[in-house]
């Protein structure tokens, strides 16, 4: 009898040990693989090809919708961080070989695509409880167009119920869960990447059926590796402003700057958005309510609404390479400033 228990046991461990073999072989495959999709886009991008940005993925995560499951062990790593919170990453990921922080200070992204003030509130609410935050951090919250945007379920919702590291609850605060389910974080994180490889898949099946049938782009771009929004009437049609989100926003700062050094970033606007209805009201607000505002809070404003022109924006509202690269390095050197002051 007691034989045929350990037996039972023993088979059941090496099915669980087998089980968590393939998966991580399952999972260096997808990173593998996502990798050279980014490489072989960002070929693309650099040339600049329309419509095409990369990299999209980074170690795996989608990176301006799961990229902080890394992030945020990274600011571990260090004493001193600019933790940027917003709603994506607008230009190419931040490279030392192209401006680096002064003063000690590692650049670190929370963001979400398709962001909003909901996922700012989730993201410096993970960042908070996360056991990641450190005093010295300075804390850049990006302000754009896309903040105002009512959404019932946000990405960093989404992203973390999959994950499960977090709780985020019906009024917006965050609890870290328990320890014990580590081990099924782990899991989960390996699950995460097979699956943005199985969507990027399915993407590209998608239009090699059209190829056949004679439609679509005879150049293969699944996924997030090719975006589409030229049409600013459409863009501005998803977004949307009223009293609840302006008082979202401003108790979000209100409540970064009494515990961090703040700046708000005031990120690159299309002309083309700012002259939709939205782009005004958009425009009006900032100019007649928050800048004042921030100013009575002696609040550091880094304001790059009119920077870029239409045809910068390699697809409508993502910073193409080359203007890229310049608002990087304007940006890292305006942050040095406020580093320099901070010291």
């Amino acid at each position: 009898m007691k034989k045929g228990i350990l037996k039972y046991i023993g088979t059941g461990l090496v099915l669980v040990i087998l089980s968590m073999l393939m998966l991580a072989g399952l999972s260096q495959a997808s990173l593998r693989l996502l990798n050279r999709l980014n490489n072989r886009y960002m070929k693309l991008y650099t040339a600049g090809e329309r419509g095409v940005s990369s990299p999209w993925y980074l170690n795996g995560y989608h990176i301006v919708d799961e990229g902080f499951i890394d992030e945020l062990s990274e600011i571990k790593n260090w004493d001193k961080n600019i933790v940027s919170i917003g709603s994506s990453l607008s230009v190419i990921s931040f490279q030392p070989t192209i401006a680096e922080p002064e003063g000690g200070y590692e650049y670190r992204f929370l963001v979400c695509g398709n962001g909003c003030w909901k996922s700012d509130e989730q993201l410096y609410g993970i960042y908070k409880v996360s056991g990641s935050e450190r005093k010295e951090d300075i804390v850049k919250l990006e302000v754009s167009f896309s903040t105002f945007r009512e959404m019932e379920t946000s990405i960093t919702e989404t992203v973390v119920s999959k994950w499960r590291r977090y709780r985020i609850n019906p009024d917006n605060s965050v609890e870290r869960t328990e320890d014990i389910l580590t081990p099924v974080c782990k899991m989960n994180e390996a699950l995460i990447r097979m699956q943005n490889v199985w969507e990027l898949g399915q993407d590209i099946n998608e239009q090699l059926g059209n190829r056949i049938r004679g439609q679509g782009d005879e150049m293969i771009i699944p996924g997030n590796f090719r975006n589409n929004y030229f049409n600013y009437d459409t863009v501005a049609s998803n977004c949307s402003m009223d009293e609840d989100m302006k008082e979202h926003v401003m108790a979000l700062i209100k409540r970064i700057d009494s515990e961090h050094e703040l700046v708000v970033e005031l990120s690159p606007l299309p002309p083309g958005l700012a002259e939709t209805d939205y782009g005004k009201q958009f425009n009006e607000y900032v100019e007649g309510e928050l800048l004042p505002k921030l100013s009575e809070m002696d609040i550091k404003v880094l304001d790059y609404r009119e920077d870029y022109e239409n045809e910068e924006f390699c697809d409508g509202v993502h910073l193409g390479y080359d203007a890229g690269v310049r608002y990087t390095k304007k940006l890292t050197e305006d942050l040095n400033g406020v580093i320099a002051n901070v010291r």
